[in-house]
């Protein structure tokens, strides 16, 4: 599986492209997968094009926003 994920924090934006195995447990409370190191990229069609020489489709598309929560704070991340 590879994901790409885009962050905005204080109006700069960046982009990371990752991969991690796509091995299910089934029948398993908790498994673990292997997952790459992210790579920072600013260039969408070299990307578009790595993605599609290693015959990747695109699957879904998560938005969320996620929290960091720190001791009598909570922060928007």
């Amino acid at each position: 599986m590879a994901r790409i994920t885009i962050n905005k924090k204080n109006e700069i934006v960046t982009k990371q492209l990752d991969f991690k195995e796509d091995n299910l447990f089934e029948g398993q409370i908790l498994g673990e997968r292997k997952e790459s190191l992210a790579l920072d990229y600013t260039n969408d069609k070299a990307v578009d094009s790595i993605l599609k020489f290693l015959n990747y489709t695109k699957d879904n598309t998560l938005i969320r926003k996620r929290y960091v929560y720190q001791k009598d704070n909570v922060t928007l991340n």
